[in-house]
């Protein structure tokens, strides 16, 4: 295990290294004696453990967890340590993501520990689930041997297969779109179609000539975008496929839909080389917590037909 203690004291250093020694044998300790960049997954992410002091000489330990907030690092578990004992800094803490906060005037092996085990088991559930959801992801987003993805497979080869001859480029986007009643009934099967053929046809135009849609499964298409591989293209791309979907569903005069859409992106060739590793790209592009919500348009809508 690969852990890191941040802490200025060097006698608390010492009496922290003493200790894992103690219940750690054979752990490959860090020592840095000031805060270092939470913000850079590079960084931080190849510990296994974080032993933060809370005061030190460039910020505190709260500053730390929030700028790794701020920046949607994941950080290894983290377990704050203070000269203080302080509720108030041990709540924080623990709401920005500390799995501890362990003052250090109680501090003994045992409880140290304690800590660190009880930490690594938290990020192993956590892990087990993550990758449980990522497999239901998988499974229910793109699945490649479904009938209604064929024609996408077939059509996504043959792009990769002209852009490797034309030494060009090309993208595909995954949306995954779930319907809800705006009030009223649960949706029919029939107003389900319906809602499809709508979204379809928004984004038919925001397409160019030549892009292409594929429906996927229920609720999911891909769409093929032959030469579009530089950022301002795929960003232009995504825009107006955004644009489009914003806005009420409208069912009937007095019956609207919302919805919400996770947008996954994958470009050849910077992404990813090959049919397959280019859609897990974009899978995996859809499991991050953004998503293209239209309840608040539907809401405005509703608002003002009921003044």
């Amino acid at each position: 295990m690969k852990l890191l203690l941040i802490d200025d004291c060097q006698s608390s250093q010492a009496l922290i290294e003493g200790m894992l020694s103690t219940v750690c044998p054979g752990l490959d300790l860090s020592v840095e004696d000031d805060a270092i960049d939470f913000s850079a997954a590079e960084v931080i992410g190849g510990y296994d453990c974080v032993l933060l002091d809370y005061r030190l000489p460039s910020m505190n330990g709260l500053e730390l967890l929030a700028q790794a907030r701020k920046a949607q690092v994941e950080t290894p578990p983290v377990i704050m340590l203070s000269g203080e004992r302080d509720l108030r800094v041990a709540v924080e803490a623990i709401k920005l993501g500390s799995c501890d906060f362990l003052p250090k005037q109680d501090l003994n092996a045992e409880q140290l520990g304690q800590a660190i085990a009880t930490a690594m088991q938290q990020r192993q559930n956590k892990s087990t689930t993550r990758n449980q959801r990522q497999a239901q992801t998988v499974a229910a987003v793109a699945p490649l041997h479904h009938k209604q993805s064929r024609a996408f497979n077939a059509a996504l080869q043959q792009q990769v297969a002209v852009s490797q001859e034309q030494d060009t480029g090309c993208a595909i986007v995954l949306l995954d779109t779930v319907f809800a009643p705006a009030f009223g009934a649960p949706l029919s099967d029939t107003e389900s179609r319906a809602l499809l053929r709508q979204s379809e046809q928004r984004l038919s135009a925001a397409l160019r000539a030549g892009d292409s849609i594929h429906r996927i499964g229920p609720g999911r298409v891909a769409i093929l975008l032959p030469g579009c591989s530089t950022e301002t293209a795929v960003t232009a791309a995504r825009a107006r496929i955004e644009r489009r979907l914003l806005g009420p569903y409208p069912l009937t005069s007095t019956r609207h839909a919302s919805a919400r859409t996770r947008i996954g992106v994958a470009v050849y060739p910077s992404d990813a080389t090959n049919e397959t590793d280019l859609v897990q790209h974009a899978i995996n592009a859809m499991k991050q917590p953004a998503c293209l919500c239209n309840d608040a348009v539907v809401s405005a809508v509703e608002s003002t037909r009921s003044h």
